[in-house]
């Protein structure tokens, strides 16, 4: 064996150290969305005693708050609530579809995944009902 050969046979050898690094990355991404879109994190809506909703969607801990008293009632958003949560909860959906697109909502960063979700076709067709809003 040169020495030329030695270096060579070293350099391989981490490149295909680094290279599994990478697909291990890789998969380890992969299997992590695959798994998230998994769960079926539900959304809860809550009334506290002073009449107030509280709305806690998946991603409630990465995403920012919105708040709202647009329709006299106190709205906090949290997360990514689901339209269809809305169904049994007619004073929260109006609440909802007023807060979303009042100039005085609240919104603590960081809301631009929240806002997204909230101007969605889902809420859109969830707001329709309210032609005024």
């Amino acid at each position: 064996m040169t020495d030329d050969e030695i270096p060579q046979k070293e350099t391989r050898r981490i490149e295909r150290f680094i290279k599994g690094i990478a697909v291990l990355g890789i998969l380890t991404l992969i299997v992590s969305i695959w798994f998230a879109f998994q769960l079926d994190v539900e959304t809860e809506v809550t009334e506290t005693a002073d009449g107030s909703f509280i709305v806690e969607g998946p991603e409630a801990d990465l995403l920012g708050v919105m708040r709202s008293d647009s329709s006299n009632r106190s709205l906090e958003v949290r997360g990514l609530p689901k339209p269809e949560a809305f169904s049994d909860y007619p004073e929260v959906r109006y609440a909802l579809c007023a807060a979303r697109n009042a100039p005085d909502t609240v919104w603590e960063e960081p809301s631009g995944t929240m806002r997204a979700n909230l101007q969605s076709e889902g809420f859109d067709e969830l707001c329709a009902v309210y032609p005024d809003l």
